[in-house]
């Protein structure tokens, strides 16, 4: 009969298990110290999330110390952690493949519970790479369960069975959390040793269908030079644009401009805003976007470790007071000969047990013979237990050893007071770490925001020094600025602004420090959209009629009839800017000035300015 959740196990049954020649599933091994509960890793949420995956078994501190004896060096767990044990994870003495999973507060056990269930994924995907089935003649529809360390999605058929999507057959590089997502089904073509190929699902999309000449897109940056990157909207579309250096890093999700010049494609890193005006689309169906601003690939490991999640501790460093193992070659044969009744070993004794500290088969052992206690330890004497049945994997099952002694009570007191200042310490340099990337992240953020306006306006220095007349000046900015700012294909349908009015205020107030540099390129830019009365543009510059501060609810008219309007040069950012213009009763424009978001006129005076022919 198969343990329950509640079924308690001696610590060398717990080894036993570990070493078990014939064991499938993994094992995962959670350490729990009561004297620090706010950093015990939830055993039960782990059994629930890997039911029928591994097997998760519970020891107390005082068990944890005495299995690091019972197993091979840099092999045990002890403390609030969780440790995998893959099957065979031991063979021949050399420690496991996947290191304690350590917590020393709330938030570090959370980390630590989803670490360790990383770790199971990987081992139940290795097992289900390793079955060497025939694939299926045709497509199978899977459900994505989760995603394991070696950059692949771990997926379950209909019928149960684990299946793992290859990434690499999927799109290279690319982490398949980017294009999946938990839930989502998807078909995909069978292979060997239970992978499935979901390339063929992958959406082949039109790019004119996809986004619209003029959006602020996420593009991915690749291959980037002193001079140029790689941007891929989606696969199949890449291009390489001129880039300012310093404006992109390699492997980051960046904005840019979509717009066409002269029947072409093209993209622009500088001229685009600073948040996406058009969402990037799914390469799978019901999948999610694939690309999200603040998204970067991982970082290339610097040595082929092959796991992914950032060190926690030393990988299975022993306890300063933890016993060595002893090996069944250093044993005294007759501490070989006469193995010890499960309950009355001394924790911080040496293992006398060949088959355990020798790593033998289990079954070579006989587990029920149990040793004469002395007349000292009468008090202490308990019934041994019978065989314990092999534990099944998504149980949870609570090992307890022996009582320790006042000695071993008094040292293990002194290792976890130094573990948790330790732990403390640690959480504190990460604290300020945290808050100095946050730091670093918005500096860097600020400073390619400089460069992108820099690189914006180094093409449209302020040209009115070329005249003497500040207003031939303008004029002359205002058409510079229409044969930049509108593309080559839309010159026809929206020729070059003429016959309209510069207000007599306009030259001084675009001169003004609030409007300069990148400021004032974005003014021209929303004059040049009025003049040419470039109407999808209207919705975004959200013209409304212009009121003086007093009378918030009647548009202001002028004297000869023309009516006030107010249009929007930025948003969402302090003192933004605003446009504000009058609309001549023959149709005509005139500029009146630029002023901040909270500057109204105080009446409709005023007289005309100079007609641009």
């Amino acid at each position: 009969m198969a343990p329950t959740a509640t079924a308690t196990m001696a610590g060398d049954t717990v080894a036993k298990e570990i070493l078990r020649a014939g064991r499938r599933d993994p094992v995962v091994v959670v350490s729990q110290n009561r004297h620090a509960p706010e950093a015990v890793i939830d055993a039960k949420g782990l059994e629930r999330d890997l039911k029928g995956i591994a097997a998760v078994l519970v020891l107390d501190d005082t068990a944890a110390h005495g299995l690091a004896g019972l197993l091979p060096p840099q092999a045990g767990v002890y403390g609030n952690a969780a440790r995998v044990y893959e099957p065979h994870a031991l063979a021949g003495g050399a420690p496991p493949r996947f290191r304690p999973r350590v917590a020393f507060d709330r938030r570090s056990a959370e980390a630590a519970a989803l670490r360790a269930m990383d770790d199971a994924l990987g081992c139940a995907a290795k097992k289900a790479a390793g079955t060497g089935t025939t694939p299926d003649p045709g497509p199978r529809t899977v459900t994505v369960r989760g995603f394991i360390p070696d950059g692949h999605a771990l997926a379950t058929a209909e019928d149960g069975a684990l299946v793992t999507i290859n990434a690499d057959n999927t799109l290279p590089g690319i982490p398949p959390e980017w294009y999946l997502a938990v839930g989502q089904r998807v078909t995909g073509i069978p292979l060997p040793e239970g992978m499935i190929d979901i390339a063929p699902a992958l959406i082949r999309h039109r790019l004119s269908l996809v986004y619209r000449p003029g959006s602020t897109v996420l593009a991915l940056a690749r291959n980037i030079t002193a001079s140029t990157a790689e941007l891929t909207l989606f696969p199949g579309s890449t291009w390489t644009v001129p880039v300012p250096e310093g404006v992109a890093e390699e492997g980051e999700v960046v904005c840019a401009l979509y717009y066409h010049e002269s029947g072409a494609v093209r993209l622009s890193l500088t001229e685009a805003a600073e948040h996406p005006t058009a969402e990037a689309p799914p390469l799978l169906a019901e999948g999610p976007p694939w690309l999200a601003l603040g998204r970067s690939l991982p970082k290339p490991l610097p040595a082929a470790q092959g796991q992914m999640s950032p060190p926690d501790t030393e990988p299975d460093a022993a306890p300063p007071d933890a016993p060595a193992p002893t090996r069944a070659a250093d044993a005294p044969p007759a501490a070989a000969a006469e193995p010890e009744a499960p309950g009355t070993r001394d924790p911080d004794s040496s293992p006398t047990s060949p088959s355990v500290g020798a790593a033998q088969p289990p079954e070579a052992e006989d587990p029920a013979v149990p040793e004469v206690p002395s007349t000292e330890a009468a008090s202490d004497r308990r019934e041994a237990p019978g065989p314990v049945p092999a534990p099944q994997a998504g149980r949870v099952h609570t090992a307890h050893d022996a009582q320790p002694t006042e000695a071993a009570r008094a040292r293990m007191a002194s290792q976890l007071a130094t573990a948790l200042q330790e732990g403390t310490e640690l959480k504190h340099q990460l604290d300020r770490a945290d808050q100095e990337i946050r730091r670093l992240r918005t500096e860097v953020g600020g400073l390619k925001k400089k460069l992108k306006a820099l690189a914006r306006t180094a093409a449209a220095e302020p040209q009115r020094e070329l005249f003497a007349d500040p207003f031939e000046g303008l004029r002359h900015e205002i058409y510079t600025t229409w044969a930049r700012y509108v593309l080559a294909t839309d010159k026809d349908r929206y020729p070059a602004p003429s016959r309209y009015w510069i207000g007599p205020d306009l030259p001084a107030t675009l001169d003004a420090s609030a409007v300069a540099g990148d400021r004032r390129s974005k003014a021209l830019e929303t004059i040049v959209d009025i003049l040419i009365r470039r109407e999808e543009r209207w919705r975004t510059l959200s013209i409304k009629p212009l009121c003086t501060k007093k009378t918030k609810q009647k548009q202001l008219q002028r004297w000869d009839g023309a009516l006030a309007w107010r249009a929007r040069i930025e948003n969402n950012t302090p003192a933004a800017l605003r446009l504000h213009y009058w609309s001549l009763p023959d149709g005509s424009f005139e500029i009146s000035t630029v002023n901040i978001h909270d500057d109204y006129p105080n009446s409709a005076s005023g007289s005309p300015g100079r007609l641009v022919p």
